[in-house]
């Protein structure tokens, strides 16, 4: 960034992470305007989050069953937007995707800890991930999100608009709804939800996914206790390629403030953090081969960024 933006008083701007726009006019999606932290605050907010961390695994910590995730995203998050439609008051949809959350915050961008708006982020968010899975799944072709939930990513890549099809799967009903309602409401063509659970290899849907390239999008870590056979089950369904965004430190210094936090942020709340590893636990027996392993560095407060895992089944 310009000298300037060294105060952290004068708004800096990151530059687009793909030329073309967010939604419907090339001002959806402008350069993030962001102001540095300063080195000793980032320490400071990295060592309040491992304080919190530590008295959470402490007397707080999650078991991330199955009855536990149903609870919180299918009869919570999904009921809950079923309930409050907060589409219907959007008046586009990347005004939707965007929200109205101008307050700044801290967050990750480019590996680095910022202050942004929180409504800045989200389309600079957006136009990264597309950019990201373009890399791996070319446009033209169909793309299926694994665990879409409400089908906020799809809508998100649908306004690019760079994909023959998109196609979301998800074991909640209630999310499927949700996808459903939305695309309806904004007129979304070429997006469809179907249901399928990741867990039961016997699920007629994994048919849908032979010779189609999938991706995850903090979906892996719900099924810590099934994920072993998630990655198996993908593999027998005749993926042709799989794309994981999903949290891990593997890739972290391991003297580090960020993995520290990471670390127990994932052991609390009993996420699977550990897909690289058991990745190329796979690639040993030979059953797939792995194309890219790397951190992309972004997150909307100080944790949790994600790992990209590329990787195709072997013949």
């Amino acid at each position: 960034p310009p000298a300037s933006c060294s105060s952290g008083i004068t708004p800096c701007s990151l530059g687009d992470a793909r030329p073309t726009a967010l939604g419907t006019s090339k001002s959806d999606m402008g350069p993030l305007e962001h102001w540095p932290v300063a080195l000793p605050v980032v320490w400071l907010y990295l060592a309040r989050e491992i304080l919190r961390e530590l008295v959470g695994v402490a007397y707080r910590r999650v078991a991330r069953k199955p009855d536990r995730v149903a609870r919180d995203y299918d009869l919570g998050v999904w009921k809950r937007a079923l309930e409050e439609q907060r589409w219907a008051r959007a008046r586009t949809l990347a005004d939707y995707l965007a929200g109205d959350d101008q307050r700044a915050r801290v967050v990750i961008v480019n590996q680095r800890i910022v202050r942004a708006r929180l409504r800045d982020y989200y389309r600079y968010r957006n136009a990264f991930l597309s950019a990201v899975l373009e890399e791996w799944a070319p446009p033209g072709e169909e793309l299926i999100e694994l665990g879409s939930g409400g089908g906020y990513n799809l809508f998100a890549l649908r306004l690019h608009g760079r994909w023959k099809a998109l196609h979301g799967f998800d074991v909640s009903e209630n999310a499927l709804a949700v996808g459903r309602h939305i695309a309806e409401h904004f007129q979304v063509t070429g997006l469809r939800f179907d249901h399928l659970d990741l867990t039961d290899g016997a699920h007629p849907n994994f048919r849908l996914l032979g010779g189609r390239t999938v991706f995850t999008h903090y979906v892996v870590e719900q099924l810590k206790y099934a994920s072993r056979t998630v990655i198996d089950n993908l593999i027998r369904s005749g993926v042709q390629r799989a794309i994981h965004i999903e949290p891990g430190t593997d890739l972290m210094p391991w003297l580090s403030l960020r993995r520290a936090v990471n670390r127990l942020y994932i052991l609390r709340q009993d996420y699977e953090g550990r897909l690289v590893r058991i990745l190329r636990e796979f690639e040993a027996q030979k059953a797939l081969t792995i194309l890219d392993v790397r951190r992309l560095g972004y997150a909307p407060n100080v944790k949790h960024d994600p790992v990209l895992v590329v990787w195709e089944p072997r013949a």
